[in-house]
């Protein structure tokens, strides 16, 4: 599909995720023809923890959960990519061959849509193509995972706030330290009071 015949969601789709990412149209336009695009019915998983990932995910609307070790680790917005590091690596082995284990569980909520591409289609891709598009995915990647290392980042950030607040609560005002030192101090007083 060209540019000119794109429908409304592939161009929110190109806009929203692969131009900021890098891609020019024409290379988009490329990957569009290799895309699924599907709506999930009952709850889709996309991607099961330690089990190998064979395709790349862009949630497009809804409620998409990643789970770790069973438990909700975070809502992924829509438009941000699932798989890129599996990607990495199988665009990076011998014919596209390895198949890394995801590193969490995706599902995508009943009612909320995403769009589909195997690796293998990235892989063909970047074989085929001058090295524009194999230096376009590696740049979606690399900008994909600095923007989820740098929002852990914020949330460890934001984390550590909360405790420091809470303990600070807790303590009244006291850190866990100076109350510590107090004790101490207290402590050899009462010794020095015995001796």
């Amino acid at each position: 599909a060209s540019a000119l015949e794109w429908q409304e969601n592939e161009e929110a789709l190109y806009t929203n995720c692969f131009a900021p990412l890098g891609f020019r149209r024409a290379q988009f336009s490329r990957l569009l023809k290799l895309s699924t695009f599907a709506c999930s019915a009952e709850g889709d998983v996309l991607t099961v923890q330690g089990e190998p990932l064979y395709d790349l995910f862009v949630p497009i609307n809804g409620s998409v959960e990643v789970r770790v070790g069973g438990a909700v680790a975070s809502t992924l917005p829509p438009y941000q990519l699932v798989g890129e590091a599996s990607l990495l690596e199988n665009l990076q082995s011998p014919r596209g061959e390895t198949h890394p284990p995801a590193r969490a569980t995706v599902v995508a909520a009943p009612g909320s849509c995403y769009v589909r591409w195997p690796q293998r289609a990235f892989y063909e891709l970047q074989q085929e193509e001058d090295s524009d598009f194999g230096y376009a995915i590696q740049l979606m990647i690399a900008r994909t995972l600095s923007e989820k290392l740098s929002a852990a980042r914020l949330s460890q950030r934001e984390s550590e706030q909360k405790l420091n607040t809470r303990l600070a609560a807790t303590f009244r005002g006291a850190s866990p330290r100076a109350l510590a030192a107090s004790r101490l101090a207290g402590g050899e007083a009462a010794a020095e009071g015995d001796g």
